[in-house]
């Protein structure tokens, strides 16, 4: 009776010793999976940036050299491109957001309370791009867009990238803006 507890208990420690290595095991090639399908995802996402960022640039800079004025109240549309972007990322839907630095940005990421700086971020770029997944795993890559005086902004989601430069003429201030997706309107923030 003995030796044939001894044998059960064997069996029971021999299996449970099974599972705790096909858990580990397990637990580890799904980390590293995990890892790997992050980084994948995370160079795509900025291969997609980086050509959202170019495209946004030549067309930025052959709009800037139109010397056309719209009428008061009214917009000109100076140029558009349509980006040629995947419909996917690793099999993960994404979406792409395009950002532009306002006075309140600025404001807000200077923030002081009690005579302490609660920010880390003293200056920001003139824009962004956000491009990032919207399924799980969860990556979010920004490429920055130095020097630019135009209002960037809009969102385009799985690879639908058309940008329009217009020229707005609004009650006699003219703005330039570059819009991401259907939109052909814009929103500026400003401080005031």
């Amino acid at each position: 009776m003995v030796k044939g507890q001894s044998k059960i208990i064997e069996y029971v420690f021999v299996i449970f010793l099974s599972v705790i290595v096909i858990l580990a095991i397990s637990i580890t090639v799904y980390s590293f999976y995990r890892v790997s399908l992050e980084n994948s995802i995370r160079s795509e996402l900025e291969q997609i940036a980086i050509e959202t960022s170019q495209n946004i640039m030549e067309l930025y800079e052959s709009g800037k050299k139109s010397n056309a004025i719209p009428q008061i109240n009214s917009s000109l549309l100076l140029g558009e491109v349509e980006m040629s972007l995947p419909s996917q990322v690793s099999k993960r839907n994404y979406r792409i957001e395009l950002v532009t630095a306002s006075d309140l940005w600025i404001y807000i990421t200077n923030l002081t309370i009690n005579q302490t700086n609660v920010s880390a971020i003293t200056d920001t770029s003139g824009a962004k791009v956000i491009v990032k997944t919207t399924q799980d795993p969860k990556v979010e890559v920004e490429e920055s867009i130095p020097n630019i005086d135009a209002i960037i902004e809009g969102m385009s989601e799985n690879g639908n990238g058309l940008l329009r430069y217009y020229r707005y003429n609004l009650n006699g201030n003219i703005t330039d803006a570059i819009i991401l997706g259907n939109n052909d309107i814009f929103i500026q923030v400003t401080g005031e």
